[in-house]
């Protein structure tokens, strides 16, 4: 009983190794991801596209405001796989509206 005792406890030790090197390994690449100009971003900007997370950094809101303002009609958007993305142009009419210049 002791050998196979033995035998589990090393293989939950590898098990946990190899967990703990596969998580490592996915931030890593996630940081390098987060650090190369995709080829996504550039399309998006040609377009005049920005996802969610560009919408937070560049209005100084919080992700509750922009999903109000999406539930509520405020900002036009569009939903692609799980990330929301607005047209700059739509961005701008309601910062004009905001303000009351047409």
């Amino acid at each position: 009983m002791k050998n196979t005792s033995n035998i589990y406890k090393s293989d939950v030790e590898l098990l946990a190794e190899l967990l703990t090197e596969t998580r490592e390994i996915k931030t890593e690449l996630k940081e390098i991801k987060s650090r190369l100009p995709g080829r996504d971003r550039q399309i998006a900007a040609e377009i005049g596209v920005i996802d969610n997370s560009e919408l937070l950094q560049a209005m100084h809101i919080t992700s509750p405001t922009a999903r109000h303002w999406r539930n509520t009609g405020v900002l036009r958007f569009t939903k692609i796989g799980a990330k929301f993305y607005y047209l700059l142009e739509d961005i701008k009419a309601m910062l004009r509206e905001r303000f009351g210049r047409h």
